[in-house]
């Protein structure tokens, strides 16, 4: 069952568009500007997935999120929220679980020369991009309490950059969109949300220590980042995520986005998908009606 359809206001979409839209000089860079006047978002995701220690159990798993703005939006007064923050979550070896939101004072992005790109969240993580998009450092400095994290994750690309639906030349759903008069949500879906792949599959080392454990291991890598004039849950009701490995380097099975529609049925909107044996990670987020 889908949350209820919210139709949303065009002069709000083109307002966002106008005040908010810029085209990163990076390929990693920054394409928009969340601020606590507007409702865009920004980040910048991270995936690494382990080796099972045995048969039948997961693997350790840490994914990171650097995020400007708020992804999913209940109230546009949000001033006394974070702006900028890193979500950290994932599962040790043992398969125990931890989850943590860590506040920062700024969420900075310099790009360098040709497609370097620096990304420092006040003095609690760090992330460099490589020119060449075939290494990121990931740095995580916030050892004390409450959050009690520190340490790093090394990506190294082995698959070349695209955007999301496997293309060079445009980071948006423009490429797929139906040939139908879209609603106002999709036309956010289709022409507003950005994905850029940087790194789609390679190694990753993680040495991180999360509350007095440590967690260290090498495995399968992704980096991606993706941007919006509007919270998710403004213009879109469900998102699905799969993240697979095949006899080649990891790759994303599949990505389901369902907009809100505004009539009865729900609108699917898009859908992408590559060949994969294994199932390594997966994601359904259902969100909660917009304002």
């Amino acid at each position: 069952m889908m949350f209820a359809s919210k139709k949303i206001a065009h002069s709000l979409l083109i307002a966002s568009v106008l005040s908010n839209f810029a085209h990163a000089v990076s390929f990693d860079g920054q394409y928009i500007q969340p601020n606590l006047t507007n409702t865009a978002v920004e980040w910048w995701w991270g995936s690494a997935v382990g080796a099972s220690q045995s048969p039948g159990t997961p693997g350790p798993v840490l994914q990171f999120l650097f995020y400007q703005g708020y992804s999913i939006l209940a109230d546009f007064n949000h001033s006394s929220l974070p702006e900028y923050y890193i979500t950290i979550n994932g599962f040790f070896s043992n398969g125990n679980n931890f989850s943590l939101t860590v506040p920062a004072t700024s969420g900075n992005i310099s790009e360098g020369n040709n497609n370097s790109v620096t990304g420092t969240w006040g003095t609690v993580g760090a992330f460099q991009i490589s020119s060449d998009l075939k290494t990121m450092a990931v740095t995580f400095n916030a050892p004390d309490a409450p959050y009690r994290i520190s340490g790093s994750m090394n990506f190294t690309s082995n698959r070349a950059n695209h955007y999301g639906c496997n293309v060079t030349d445009s980071p948006y759903f423009d490429v797929v969109k139906p040939v139908k008069t879209l609603n106002d949500a999709e036309q956010v879906l289709f022409n507003q949300l950005g994905w850029a792949v940087a790194i789609p599959g390679g190694t990753v080392n993680v040495d991180v220590r999360i509350n007095g454990t440590r967690l260290q291991f090498t495995g399968n890598g992704y980096h991606d980042q993706n941007w919006m004039p509007l919270a998710l849950n403004e213009f879109i009701s469900s998102w699905y995520f799969g993240f697979a490995e095949d006899t080649s380097p990891p790759t994303m099975l599949c990505c389901k986005i369902n907009a809100l529609s505004t009539g009865r049925r729900p609108r699917i909107s898009a859908l992408f998908a590559l060949p994969a044996r294994w199932l390594v990670q997966k994601a359904r987020l259902r969100l909660p009606a917009g304002r």
